[in-house]
């Protein structure tokens, strides 16, 4: 699946909620390491980095997404808040229709998509990466991450 595709997707079942760049990058991983075969790939190459799996080519897609008015990126440096990612109305209806094309093709499939897009937007900060370097150690060997609870034994 192309990575625009998939992140339309995978934001799809949030409708136009906020995404922050941790959400975006962690759900992106997840599609990525979890179903990424079931929906053909994604294209993306995630690299453990200061706060987990990262992939710069996430906000690429992000920034072509917004050009392509399917995306609005609010920076909030101003406000000493994380950016935030959300769907615009026509990206809320690209994205709802290539869930439906996956709903289509596999049912449990397009339902573990909304099921981790709705996890990964209840998580904190800390709450997400805990449970991303417990699944996935390989991912937490560069953090920078101090909270006791997130190292892995």
């Amino acid at each position: 699946m192309p990575r625009r595709d998939v992140l339309l997707m995978m934001m799809a079942p949030a409708g136009t909620a906020v995404h922050t760049p941790v959400q975006v990058q962690k759900l992106a991983f997840l599609i990525d390491r979890l179903i990424g075969e079931t929906i053909g790939g994604t294209g993306f190459h995630f690299k453990p980095w200061h706060y987990g799996p990262f992939d710069k080519a996430v906000y690429k897609v992000l920034e072509e997404l917004e050009r392509d008015d399917l995306v609005e990126i609010n920076d909030m440096s101003a406000q000493m808040q994380p950016t935030q990612y959300r769907l615009t109305s026509l990206g809320e209806r690209e994205g709802a229709d290539l869930l439906q094309e996956l709903r289509n093709q596999s049912p449990d499939t397009a339902e573990y998509v909304a099921v981790l897009s709705r996890w990964v937007r209840e998580q904190s900060f800390a709450s997400l990466l805990r449970a991303i370097y417990a699944k996935f150690p390989d991912m937490a060997v560069n953090s920078v991450f101090k909270d006791s609870l997130a190292s892995v034994q």
